[in-house]
């Protein structure tokens, strides 16, 4: 019995010793450099985990060159020369992303599905996505920023560019206001880009294949309050190819030819010694006026004064009357107001009647000499209806409407332009004005004792030109007056006590200069009326 107990006794320690040598081992990740390494792990089982999955942060950049619209179901992994640069999210729009690149270098990027990656570290060639090469801007600004659409096609073969180019000027010269949101494919396709004009070169990524590109127009008026916008209409572009052979393609994408949200300028100079009433197609063109606040669009212009009017571009007969409206002084029928252009009439002078015949390729605006817009536009081939004009002027102008070609001719009926001259384009811009008077007259401005007051013009000219202006002066004599300068070279100097109007004139050479006209003053008295006029400013 005795020798039973101890038999037990020592197979409980035998089995108790057995269980101490036979500890469970524990699997994981061995790796410490692994973002999950496992201190109580006994061996690896392939676990281990470097860096941050890029899933887990797939918020856009703040700025960025670069907006991806991942149009798949599924997160997608982009790469620049196949080092990870961000994550984009399954179904989303416009997903901004900064790529640096200051050399304006081409870059590399590859586009992987999240499900085809096992080790976003080195991911396998073998199953990228979509790649593309594309130079990047060097900025953040938005305009500059590229546009890279990824799309369920699983027949990708390659993604080429396209070029866009949206100009700010169109073919008459004018400013574009319109806004544009181009569509791959269909008018229901994907939004590619969205362009504001003066564009250049915006980078958009598209699959190889034969495409279509479809134009969506829009306005929204910058003054407006509501932000209210205005659908113009649609223009597309056919057969555009992107293939291993033609991997770019460069796109302008062309005007659309609509008047709304355009207006012009219309100023009417009342001659007479009564005040007058103007009218636009028989309504009070205050009714149809923009009067941004002020009492610009009231439509009653005092005698021997003017109003400029801002109307929406179309065709009008503008009636000057009385002011009870019971007679009529002068009917200006047929008269274009243009976008950027100030269509200039004088009622109750005498006046006569002409007309134009425009036998060039270009379209034409009837000026005066000096380059007043008559409110007569003429397409090619086209002519004028009878106009009324001031019976004083015996010369017209007629000149494409970005000024650069033009003809002096008689002013008579059936008057035909059959050639034009190339002009020559000066950049003249008076950058720090003084204050300007309704007659045009520009004064220097109050200024104390000691001190200067300059009126600074930019002119940049291709050729040689004459600057002409006239001047006057009325100031304490020989201690308070007025000089010139080009760049910074003083031409007139001293002008000082009581001088009447007189012109002055120079001539200088090609290229960019600095005009300065100066007042200033000395430490003590004033004298006479304290300021220096320029007027009639011109560069022949």
């Amino acid at each position: 019995m005795r020798t039973s107990k101890i038999i037990t006794f020592l197979s409980l320690i035998v089995v108790a010793l057995m269980f101490s040598q036979c500890e469970v081992q524990r699997s994981g990740c061995t790796d410490p450099s692994a973002s999950n390494y496992d201190v109580a792990a006994d061996y690896d089982d392939g676990s281990c985990v470097y860096g941050v999955d890029p899933g887990d942060d797939d918020q856009p950049d703040l700025e960025g060159n670069l907006y991806v619209t991942n149009e798949t179901e599924e997160i997608l992994y982009l790469y620049k020369d196949f080092a990870l640069i961000s994550s984009i999210p399954a179904k989303s729009t416009n997903f901004l992303i900064n790529i640096p690149n200051p050399e304006l270098a081409i870059c590399k990027l590859q586009i992987w599905k999240a499900s085809d990656v096992e080790d976003w570290n080195n991911p396998d060639i073998a199953n990228v996505y979509r790649q593309w090469s594309v130079a990047l801007s060097n900025t953040t600004l938005v305009n500059e920023r590229a546009n890279w659409l990824i799309t369920d096609n699983d027949s990708y073969v390659g993604s080429g560019t396209l070029n866009l180019t949206y100009p700010s000027i169109d073919e008459y010269g004018q400013a574009v206001i319109y806004q544009v949101d181009v569509y791959l494919n269909s008018q229901e396709g994907a939004k590619i880009a969205s362009l504001q004009p003066g564009i250049s070169q915006k980078k958009v990524s598209v699959d190889y294949g034969v495409h279509y590109l479809y134009f969506h127009y829009w306005y929204s008026d910058p003054n407006s309050t509501t932000g209210e916008i205005t659908d113009i209409g649609w223009d597309q572009e056919n057969d555009v190819v992107i293939n291993a052979g033609h991997t770019s393609a460069d796109i302008t994408i062309p005007f659309y030819s609509s008047n709304i949200g355009k207006y012009g300028e219309l100023t009417v100079y009342n001659e007479t010694s009564k005040a007058i009433t103007i009218y636009a197609d028989d309504a009070l063109i205050e009714s149809i006026a923009k009067l941004d606040g002020s009492t610009q669009g009231l439509s009653v212009i005092p005698a021997m004064n003017y109003t400029t009017f801002l109307i929406p571009v179309s065709t009008y007969s503008i009636i000057a009357k009385s002011i009870d409206g019971s007679s009529i002084i002068d009917n200006f029928v047929g008269i274009d107001i243009l976008q950027d252009e100030n269509a200039v009439l004088h009622a109750g002078v005498n006046l006569q009647s002409v007309s134009v015949i425009n036998s060039t390729s270009e379209n034409l605006l009837v000026c005066t000499p000096q380059g007043d817009y008559l409110g007569q536009f003429i397409k090619p081939g086209q002519s004028t209806s009878l106009f009324e004009i001031q019976d004083t002027i015996t010369l017209l102008m007629v000149m494409t409407p970005d000024k650069l070609k033009s003809k002096i001719i008689s002013a008579g009926t059936n008057v035909y332009v059959t050639e034009l001259e190339t002009q020559v384009s000066v950049d003249f811009q008076i950058i720090t004005p003084w204050s300007i008077s309704t007659d045009n007259v520009y004064q220097s401005t109050n200024i104390y004792a000691s001190s200067s007051t300059s009126m600074i013009a930019s002119l940049d000219a291709p050729k040689e030109v004459t600057i002409s202006f006239d001047y006057k002066v009325s100031s304490e004599l020989n201690y308070d007056y007025m000089s010139f300068s080009v760049d910074s070279l003083v031409v007139i100097t001293k002008l000082s006590g009581e001088i009447d109007w007189t012109t002055y004139s120079i001539k200088v050479a090609s290229g960019k200069h600095l005009l300065e006209w100066k007042y200033q003053k000395d430490s003590m008295i004033d004298g006479g009326s304290d300021f220096a006029q320029i007027r009639n400013i011109r560069i022949e």
